[in-house]
């Protein structure tokens, strides 16, 4: 059974999109605020930020696999659905970790979803716009592995 995409036509398609988009970028915002209080802030409150976007990049890319044990299902696909799970047990692998070692692994769990994404299926637009929200995302995470390396 091929992937309902009815949703993504019809009268309701440009409104879809359009939240879509608001959405998704509305998403990428807390990623960048939270780097830079980590980055700006004294301890231990710097500590508290770093602590916010590891969990916060931990929810997000369980609410990303989501998609997928959805697509999975509605498709028949048990594999993909317990490929879902591997992402999000991740995420809860980086809750428990050294930022150090966090960050790396979420970065490498958030390439391997986009990646999945790319077999999906979906319209176009939706295809990019995870693209561009990994690609954020990616740039982010990162940059504060990066600038915690220096730190050391």
């Amino acid at each position: 059974m091929p992937l309902n995409t009815a949703a993504f036509q019809g009268e309701s398609r440009v409104k879809l999109r359009s939240t879509a988009y608001l959405l998704g970028y509305l998403g990428v915002l807390p990623f960048y605020a939270l780097a830079l209080l980590t980055g700006s802030l004294p301890e231990p409150f710097a500590d508290q930020a770093l602590a916010a976007l590891i969990g916060y990049a931990a929810v997000i890319l369980s609410f990303m696999t989501g998609i997928h044990w959805g697509s999975g299902l509605s498709m028949g696909q048990a594999g993909r659905m317990v490929w879902s799970v591997i992402p999000a047990l991740a995420a809860w692998l980086a809750l428990l970790m050294p930022a150090v070692f966090a960050l790396p692994l979420l970065v490498l769990s958030f390439i391997l979803v986009w990646l999945a994404d790319r077999g999906c299926g979906w319209p176009n637009w939706y295809s990019r716009l995870r693209f561009q929200l990994t690609f954020l995302v990616l740039l982010c995470l990162l940059g504060l592995w990066g600038y915690l390396a220096m730190q050391l």
